[in-house]
């Protein structure tokens, strides 16, 4: 009973089509995980998303806000946004999930062009001194080019290796152009 009533619930916030019912049995659907995995798998092969993973993102059984919460737990919602690209499916989504997942991209993508630019202005002042630091975790997605899009990945700092015994030579240079470390780095 508790089942019938989710999907009647759920038909009433999005319109059923029949032939999505046929389809689909409930059971069948990708399960929340699968989807997300489906949606970054099209994003990353630059391809659309196969018509039963659309199907369960569209359906009337899809919980968009669950999809968007496992998204933002694996820092993937920027990446997320790709499916919105595809003008097909962005026609058969609710608007306001787009045009959130459309901000987050938006916004991540703005803050990882400033991360890149100061990534730059960090290794040009290393290599100045004949430092050349290892670009780890994020700060190295920012040039490889892994992701189609650099606004993909989230990441809040820049996270470079520097040889221990260049290491104060490395901070002098930095704190020299303006940066200053707390007691617990370097």
């Amino acid at each position: 009973k508790a089942a019938t009533a989710r999907r009647q619930a759920s038909r009433r916030r999005l319109p059923l089509k029949p032939e999505t019912l046929r389809r689909f049995a409930p059971h069948s659907l990708p399960r929340p995980l699968d989807l997300l995995c489906a949606c970054l798998s099209a994003a990353q092969e630059r391809r659309t998303l196969d018509a039963t993973s659309a199907a369960a993102l569209v359906g009337p059984a899809a919980d968009l806000v669950g999809l968007a919460r496992l998204a933002g737990r694996h820092c993937v919602t920027p990446m997320l946004a790709a499916c919105t690209t595809d003008p097909e499916l962005r026609q058969r989504l609710p608007e306001d999930f787009s045009l959130y997942l459309e901000f987050v991209h938006t916004e991540n993508s703005r803050r990882n062009h400033a991360l890149r630019l100061q990534l730059r202005q960090v290794a040009s002042h290393l290599n100045e001194i004949g430092i050349e630091p290892l670009l780890l975790k994020g700060a190295i997605r920012l040039v490889d080019g892994l992701y189609g899009d650099p606004g993909w990945r989230f990441m809040r700092d820049l996270d470079l290796l520097v040889r221990r015994d260049r290491l104060s030579d490395a901070v002098a240079r930095m704190a020299s152009v303006g940066y200053s470390f707390t007691s617990d780095a370097a």
